[in-house]
């Protein structure tokens, strides 16, 4: 049986709305997200600002955001929803297992003291699987790999 245009039409309007409805909660949705990684960068970068003392930060977003200090590089740490605390605003260095050659990321770094222990003696996060089930996640050197210096943006195909 043929419906009438009056018919037709509400059942077009109800799917339109339905389409409509999706597109908005998905547009709000992403609006949300680059609100939150707008703050996550500016809170990222000024937790880098306090831990390095450098103003000339760069970013980069590859699967992760990446903020560049020279030539090293360093991830947001964000242990709990409490990113705007102080005594929670952490960031981590990259860097590469001296053992395994996995590229990976540093233990918590908060001040300058704990990056020049990093760079002293390169320690990934706990946790971490290493490619070799043999490497300790214990002193790892953060110096050269191949005889080139470590944490260079070479280093790294981004």
């Amino acid at each position: 049986m043929k419906r009438n245009l009056r018919e037709r039409a509400a059942a077009a309007w109800k799917e339109k709305k339905a389409v409509l409805a999706e597109e908005h909660a998905a547009n709000l949705e992403a609006m949300q997200h680059e609100l939150l990684c707008e703050q996550l960068q500016s809170d990222f970068e000024r937790a880098l600002r306090e831990i390095t003392g450098e103003e000339s930060i760069s970013f980069w977003v590859h699967e992760y955001l990446i903020g560049v200090v020279g030539n090293l590089r360093f991830v947001p740490h964000i242990p709990s929803k409490e990113w705007n605390d102080p005594v929670l605003r952490r960031v981590r260095l990259m860097g590469v297992c001296s053992r395994c050659g996995a590229e990976t990321y540093s233990q918590s770094i908060a001040d300058l003291g704990d990056l020049g222990k990093q760079l002293e003696s390169f320690i990934p996060a706990i946790g971490r699987e290493c490619a070799l089930k043999t490497c300790p996640e214990t002193s790892h050197n953060l110096s050269t790999v191949d005889g080139k210096p470590l944490n260079s943006e070479s280093d790294f195909s981004f």
